[in-house]
């Protein structure tokens, strides 16, 4: 596990480190599993398309709603929006857009989650051929504090810290604390 000291490095806009796991992806995923916006992306076969897995955790952003109903919740509160889903997610990229490039791994920093199906909706009028019996909202992503991507190839993974996470040392205490195991699953 990095110390804090090694979390000074910048990389432009984002903290980034090498680490080890120790254990499969997935066993490393389920310690985190019980984090409300958890989401990770898991990578299969043999492809070059299928080189990396992606765990975001402890969001500082979540988007969701739906039709033209949308929420943005921080730890400072939600915000409404009554808009067109496309235009209110084109605003939250274009605000908290980073120039940096990084070519050597597919994901510092962003917006996981889904699209669903019926935000056709407000793209064009259609026939409504299926019902919303789960209740499951038509838009939902986590901007998450943490980024952890593993790829799969070289057997390296790395720890991004968001730059828009208002208490990096508060997000890199509780990550260590579960990558540790000092941190009970609630």
């Amino acid at each position: 596990m990095p110390a804090k000291k090694d979390f000074e490095k910048k990389t432009e806009n984002n903290y980034r480190q090498k680490i080890v796991l120790g254990e499969p992806f997935m066993d490393f995923v389920s310690r985190f599993a019980h984090l409300a916006g958890t989401v990770v992306f898991m990578s299969g076969g043999d492809h070059d398309c299928a080189r990396y897995h992606i765990l975001g955790i402890l969001p500082w952003l979540t988007v969701s709603g739906y039709n033209q109903n949308l929420y943005l919740t921080t730890s400072e509160g939600t915000i409404h929006y009554n808009s067109n889903p496309f235009d209110v997610l084109r605003l939250i990229l274009n605000k908290y857009k980073m120039n940096d490039a990084y070519n050597d791994i597919p994901f510092m920093s962003g917006l996981m989650g889904y699209l669903s199906y019926d935000l056709k909706d407000s793209l064009e009028k259609l026939p409504r051929t299926s019902l919303n019996d789960i209740q499951m909202p038509d838009v939902l992503f986590y901007a998450p504090s943490i980024t952890v991507v593993h790829d799969r190839l070289t057997d390296e993974t790395d720890l991004i810290i968001s730059p828009q996470n208002k208490d990096k040392d508060k997000a890199l205490h509780t990550f260590r604390q579960i990558f540790e195991g000092r941190l009970s699953k609630k």
